[in-house]
């Protein structure tokens, strides 16, 4: 399965309102996750909100066997740009407005089932850091 940085952030953020359909997604899920270095280093951005928050995820993606891709090299960046004309203006897509005042969503630490530690949504066993606990100010 193909995973974006929404879902990893999702997956480890109690409060995040995918969290719940997230975590019972990934919780069962047996085959290989896979994700490209650029998702990394943007789910990463965003749970380093919260302390312990980059040691999960790295924690996730080593103990998951997540298959991360490293899309950089330049035959690749020359495909993604030709993909990005060819589909710049589709018409069954309206642009988003950009708001810089948009909330960034917030990371929670969240143990991963596959280091046996707690899932807030199916009662595990194990430690997490309590959703607002040891927040960055």
């Amino acid at each position: 399965m193909v995973v974006d940085t929404g879902p990893l952030v999702a997956y480890l953020d109690a409060r995040d309102p995918a969290h719940v359909e997230v975590a019972n997604r990934l919780d069962v899920f047996t085959g290989v996750l896979a994700t490209t270095g650029a998702v990394i280093t943007e789910a990463m951005h965003f749970v380093s909100a919260t302390r312990g928050g980059p040691r999960l995820l790295a924690d996730l993606v080593r103990t998951s066997g997540m298959r991360v891709f490293d899309l950089c090299r330049p035959p690749e960046i020359d495909a993604a740009a030709a993909l990005m004309e060819k589909y710049a203006d589709p018409p069954w897509i309206s642009p988003m407005p950009r708001s810089s005042s948009s909330p960034r969503p917030s990371a929670t630490a969240r143990s991963s089932p596959w280091t046996g530690g707690a899932s807030r949504s199916s009662g595990r066993a194990g430690a997490a850091v309590p959703a607002g606990a040891d927040r960055r100010g």
